[in-house]
């Protein structure tokens, strides 16, 4: 087969795990929420420069991320498919500069093994299908260290190579922050120490030059919304770099050696294979023959140990090691597959087989058992899916045990990448029941055809569980209070105002009998006052939320 056939044939592929049915699910809050509703108005009121939440000034990320977003939005429209489109093209994108690359260092085969892996491994994918930052992020930093290395044995295209690298870290830069230059600068270095090169190294480098290419990326908006926001500096790098990565204050804290367990079961059921990994081995000994796979290695271990130093954690902080890891795996993949072995040969590769039948096993319980004794905790539709998924899980153990009775380790592969593959989609399934309980479309939808212009709507409290309210309502919503990740915004400011009111403004506005409606946590409904509850009359409520009215005389 040709190269181009194969490799359009793995792009096919990619692109239908992650554009499958992509915009079905209605957005998670308060991520997707979130992301959503920052680049909506950025759209709506025209500044592209200071990103805005509800109101409130959100700088906590860079913005390369929400304007790819909002264009996404200007050219296809106000929808979930638009919104995921960016994470589930980058996430495409990864995959094919992954095949590229591995192509152009370890070969055809390799590239194929790679890709596979890539596409269906199952954090990936889902991460990917998601609005979420991570993805993109993910293929700028991949993007940055493939072209270093790749200048490094490219003499004739040793400048361009460079280039791209300085643009691909800038964008990493402005996409997520101080990462985007800390885990390239990590990975050379590491590598720098482990081959043995000294400082002379750096001379091709063109620090300098590079330095240029990648303040011309990164300064514009810094010094725009630094005109703008004059406390912008500080809290972007003191409070959203240094304090998270060092104090124990912040949200997410887990130990050093979180992600000694997360990148295990990421990978799974790779990681109980034993046979090729042992090859992982020989070839790291191989360092200088074998460069490639040696620097991947080296820049996965940089990523993991840069995040396990970090006192916050979350699993999707080491996505942009996945590639690399992958390519680890496909390496030692084509090494493992190409050895002759004997028919009827199972017990190499027993325990992926085995942890499929657990699965199946384990999925059909959970449709049978689980949802029986949850006492309507879960949405019963759950239970089709996770037959499915049962179904998927049986058949594909089946074939995986039939390749090698065969002896062909090549179609074990095969079988077991499109298991774990079609496993993902049919979970993303599952998550579409689940996530109707972190989403507020059916309350927008609800309240949408009730309201009158003169009708004023609200967010009580913490909003995290309701950002994509204002997203689907398509009309102003206030904030009642600065609660969660948005009480260190600054409320001295007269634009920031405008979008929030107090608490005691909020009910002084239901004692004069003003007509609005608000949604609020249903703890926190459950927690008011009888009176202020016989000042107002529920119109839609779900496990987690009410959606009430006062002062309209609803039913």
């Amino acid at each position: 087969m040709k190269n181009k056939t194969i490799f359009f044939l793995v792009l096919s592929l990619a692109a239908f795990f992650f554009f499958f049915h992509l915009g079905d699910r209605s957005f998670r809050n308060p991520d997707e929420g979130r992301y959503a509703e920052i680049a909506r108005n950025m759209v709506t009121s025209g500044d592209w420069i200071k990103p805005q939440l509800y109101g409130v000034d959100y700088l906590r990320k860079p913005i390369l991320f929400y304007w790819l977003v909002a264009l996404s939005f200007k050219l296809f429209g106000f929808n979930e498919t638009a919104a995921r489109l960016v994470p589930a093209f980058f996430g495409f994108l990864s995959v094919g500069i992954t095949f590229l690359f591995a192509k152009r260092t370890m070969g055809q085969r390799t590239a194929v093994f790679t890709a596979l892996l890539l596409m269906t491994n199952f954090w990936f994918l889902q991460v990917g299908r998601y609005l979420l930052i991570d993805m993109v992020f993910t293929f700028f930093i991949t993007a940055a260290l493939f072209s270093f290395f790749l200048a490094t044995l490219e003499e004739s295209e040793r400048n361009l190579y460079y280039v791209f690298f300085y643009i691909s870290a800038g964008l990493a830069f402005l996409t997520k922050g101080m990462a985007g230059l800390v885990i390239p600068a990590l990975a050379i270095l590491l590598y720098m120490a482990a081959v043995r090169r000294t400082w002379g190294f750096f001379r091709p480098i063109r620090l300098f030059a590079g330095f240029a290419i990648f303040l011309a990326i990164v300064g514009p908006w810094f010094v725009l919304i630094a005109i703008r926001e004059p406390k912008f500096l500080e809290f972007f790098f003191i409070h959203e770099h240094f304090k998270r990565f060092a104090s124990s204050q912040f949200e997410h804290q887990e130990s050093w050696y979180f992600y000694l367990w997360v990148i295990p079961a990421i990978f799974m059921p790779w990681t109980v294979i034993w046979h090729p990994l042992k090859r992982a081995t020989g070839l790291i000994r191989q360092k200088m023959r074998e460069n490639a796979f040696f620097f991947s290695v080296l820049s996965s271990a940089g990523i993991l140990v840069f995040y396990s130093l970090s006192k916050t954690k979350l699993p999707t902080y080491i996505l942009p090691a996945i590639p690399l890891l992958c390519l680890v795996l496909g390496r030692v993949w084509r090494d493992w597959s190409d050895e002759s072995v004997s028919k009827n040969t199972v017990w190499p590769v027993i325990g992926p087989v085995t942890i499929l039948i657990f699965l199946a096993v384990g999925f059909l319980v959970a449709s049978t058992q689980i949802f029986a004794l949850a006492e309507g905790r879960f949405n019963p539709d759950t239970a089709v899916y996770f037959r499915i998924m049962a179904g998927v899980a049986v058949a594909g153990s089946v074939a995986a045990i039939r390749a090698l009775r065969r002896g062909r380790r090549d179609l074990f592969f095969y079988m077991l990448t499109l298991t774990t593959g079609s496993l993902s989609l049919v979970f993303s399934y599952v998550m579409d029941v689940v996530n109707q309980d972190y989403t507020t479309r059916y309350f927008a939808e609800t309240l949408s055809p009730r309201l009158k212009s003169s009708d004023q709507v609200f967010i009580y409290d913490h909003p995290g569980p309701f950002y994509d309210f204002r997203f689907y309502l398509k009309k102003p919503v206030k904030l009642v209070g600065l609660a969660g990740e948005l009480e260190l915004a600054d409320k001295s400011d007269p634009d920031g105002k405008k979008a929030w009111v107090t608490r005691d403004e909020f009910w002084k506005s239901v004692e004069q009998h003003k007509s609005l409606y608000c949604l609020m946590r249903r703890s926190d409904y459950e927690g008011l006052s009888r009176e202020q509850r016989n000042k107002t009359s529920v119109v839609f409520q779900d496990k987690r939320k009410v959606l009430f009215g006062a002062g309209i005389g609803t039913q």
